[in-house]
């Protein structure tokens, strides 16, 4: 499990916990990736308001981090809006190859999104039908994690959305 922060157009890892699994990814507290090439980061792109994303897409390139990662700004919005429907982020090798990860976004009390939680995992131990489920692990995750914060979800609203946009 990892925990990360926005940092401008990064993402900053503040925490992780290690797998049991004998294979698994590597992170390290502090190591900085592209937002737009992590689920970390699309978890928390797809909170920001429509100005703030045209900012950060007016500010910040999409350079390749392997060859599948996002480059365009249109694909990249197409690709939050997807996260912002099924409530998690996922990168397929985006950022690293042999790697995927899933995330959901984590928010506080104002209904901010301030963090996101990811899974990480190996692509020799995944199976695409897993991804729902990988999926709402990290969710329930993320949800517990604002709750705690003191998030309280909107009746009706799921917790991975933005209480305001």
């Amino acid at each position: 499990m990892n925990l990360a922060v926005l940092d401008c157009d990064e993402v900053v890892y503040i925490e992780r916990l290690l797998s049991p699994q004998t294979l698994g990814m590597r992170s390290e507290v502090g190591k900085r990736a592209m937002a737009h090439s992590t689920a970390l980061g699309k978890a928390l792109l797809s909170q920001l308001s429509k100005s703030e994303l045209a900012t950060f897409l007016a500010n910040c390139d999409l350079p390749p981090v392997t060859p599948n990662t996002i480059t365009e700004p249109e694909e990249l919005k197409h690709e939050l809006d997807l996260v912002r429907s099924r409530g998690y982020a996922v990168d397929m090798e985006e950022d690293q190859i042999g790697g995927a990860c899933i995330a959901a976004p984590i928010f506080d009390h104002r209904g901010k999104a301030v963090a996101a939680a990811s899974i990480s995992v190996p692509l020799a131990r995944l199976r695409p039908s897993e991804l729902p489920g990988f999926g709402a692990k990290v969710t329930g995750t993320a949800r517990a994690i604002s709750e705690d914060l003191g998030y309280v979800p909107q009746e009706g609203a799921e917790v991975t959305r933005g209480a305001s946009r």
